[in-house]
């Protein structure tokens, strides 16, 4: 008796190019409807090197730098678009590949994939270049780890957990706080070391080696910059050593628009809840859940001036990775679909602004904008 043969993986590139393709195709259009893109402000305006400016961000430092040096950018801002448009594509490519080896059948991935990329959050901080997708892409990537680390709690998901760890210092340094935070969950999962203090402190220090490293390596660098180590330090230190003047409105703002997600948090938790099959995965749906209410809370807590869009945003990413990551039964599969095609039919048809009558912007540190149009432009600024 012969096996039937394995099925053949689809390429990741069935999403990675329309998905690349429609970003760009939305950017193009927004002239035409009256809606600029906002002149690239902040560390993408930055020139590398003038770190008293932007000592931060390293990851989209590096990306400017790039294209500063690449002959015939005749656009910066152009440019920025497309890196941002494709890599929201290439996040989309890893999540079909996760997808896939979770036995999601091929039109079943690509119908939520084309769900997330439809959310009008997701397009509005694709095509405007911004740094939503290293926030993305790296909030994504830590809780698919957590998510293997829940399942499997072996040394390689230990490993590939405390390796992605360092991302968060390379975004930016206010969300650096969350590592010593997140690193505990590797000790914490181990059932010996919880019962051993030694087992529980070599682990955790296993964890969060990488990011000592990765540090000491961002030092070596920025000490040509003439920088001591204690300006080095004061950057991890400086944003939770203060606290903002108006925490209440920012997290009046950034409320808002994790709302429209709602339908997508009600089905995670009554998956983890309610089946079986979920629990073995609660602790990547809890990491999944905390991480866009830690920046939520903190970014209004400590005044960090990220964008109030940026929690919903992460929101969406590290769901779309727990599920991506998850081995959905059929019907969980169905619900999943269902839930994100919810959120966008939400955060097209609500209005953002619905219900803040009255509603004080937050201090100026935080710059938050109160459009007043319908559909997705109201997303953003106007011009």
């Amino acid at each position: 008796m012969t096996l039937p043969a394995p099925r053949k993986a689809t390429t990741a590139f069935v999403v990675i190019v329309p998905a690349l393709a429609f970003f760009v195709l939305v950017a193009a259009q927004l002239p035409a409807l009256h809606h600029l893109v906002p002149a690239l402000q902040g560390f993408w305006s930055d020139r590398p090197g003038e770190m008293e400016v932007a000592p931060h961000a390293w990851i989209s430092l590096f990306v400017v730098a790039v294209l500063n040096v690449l002959p015939g950018i005749w656009n910066l801002h152009a440019a920025l678009i497309m890196v941002s448009s494709l890599g929201a594509a290439f996040s989309l490519g890893l999540l079909f590949k996760a997808m896939q080896s979770d036995r999601w059948r091929v039109w079943e991935a690509v119908l939520l994939l084309a769900l997330v990329a439809a959310q009008p959050l997701v397009i509005y901080l694709t095509v405007n270049a911004n740094e939503s997708i290293p926030f993305a892409l790296t909030f994504g990537m830590l809780v698919y780890a957590a998510n293997r680390l829940d399942v499997n709690g072996d040394v390689q998901s230990q490993m590939t957990f405390g390796l992605f760890l360092p991302l968060l210092a390379l975004v930016r340094p206010e969300v650096a706080v969350f590592i010593p935070v997140l690193a505990f969950l590797v000790p914490l999962r181990d059932r010996a070391a919880r019962r051993d203090i030694r087992a529980f402190t070599a682990l955790f220090l296993v964890s969060i080696l990488p990011t000592f490293l990765v540090l000491f390596s961002l030092y070596c660098l920025v000490s040509s910059l003439e920088a001591s180590p204690l300006e080095f330090l004061r950057l991890f230190l400086d944003p939770v050593s203060s606290l903002a003047s108006a925490p209440g409105d920012m997290v009046e703002a950034q409320l808002y628009p994790m709302l429209y997600l709602t339908p997508l948090v009600v089905f995670m938790l009554g998956y983890t809840l309610l089946v079986g099959q979920g629990r073995r995965h609660m602790g990547g749906a809890f990491v999944a859940l905390a991480l866009p209410a830690m920046l939520a809370g903190a970014n209004a807590l400590f005044g960090w001036g990220v964008d109030y869009r940026m929690p919903a945003a992460v929101l969406v990413a590290t769901s779309a990775a727990w599920i991506a990551s998850t081995e959905l039964q059929a019907k969980g599969r169905k619900g999943a679909i269902i839930a994100l095609g919810l959120c966008a039919a939400l955060g097209w048809g609500v209005p953002l602004t619905g219900g803040a009558k009255g509603f004080a912007g937050p201090a100026p540190q935080h710059a938050v904008e109160r459009p007043g149009v319908t559909g997705l432009l109201r997303l953003a600024p106007q011009y």
